[in-house]
């Protein structure tokens, strides 16, 4: 039963693909997100998303980042390397634009990414979108 609430609610970065698309409609969307393998086919379809439209990469694979998030919570790591994580960060969206040099946007899924958005659009000279820039949407609608 789906049922509407008074007031908007966005759960997921995911919610802005379809304005980036709308806004850049040659090239895929690089989404950069905590784990890929939890962003697969069903999760694509459950939100609309052409698989074929985008390229995916996780961050599961950095020490700094994954000892931080998505370790479980008794084995986290009490402390949060920013430096490496953005550096891992940087790297990864150079990695995607390397592979994919027609990239026309980044979308960062996980909602850890955001402070890190800056630095990566500077890098890349691509657009970044977040949680954030949803945030700042919502709010401009009230």
């Amino acid at each position: 039963m789906e049922e509407q609430l008074s007031i908007p609610v966005m759960l997921s970065a995911l919610s802005l693909y379809r304005g980036i698309r709308a806004r850049n409609p040659e090239g895929p969307v690089a989404i950069l997100t905590a784990s890929a393998a939890s962003l697969g086919p069903s999760v694509l379809a459950a939100v609309d998303i052409d698989p074929d439209g985008v390229v995916i990469c996780g961050m599961e694979d950095c020490p700094a980042f994954a000892d931080a998030i998505l370790r479980p919570k008794h084995s986290q790591s009490h402390h949060l390397d920013q430096e490496a994580i953005e550096k891992d960060i940087l790297r990864k969206g150079q990695m995607m634009l390397a592979s994919h040099p027609d990239i026309c946007a980044f979308l960062l899924e996980c909602g850890n990414l955001p402070p890190y958005q800056e630095a990566l659009a500077k890098a890349t000279g691509k657009p970044v979108f977040s949680i954030i820039d949803g945030v700042n949407s919502l709010l401009a609608l009230s």
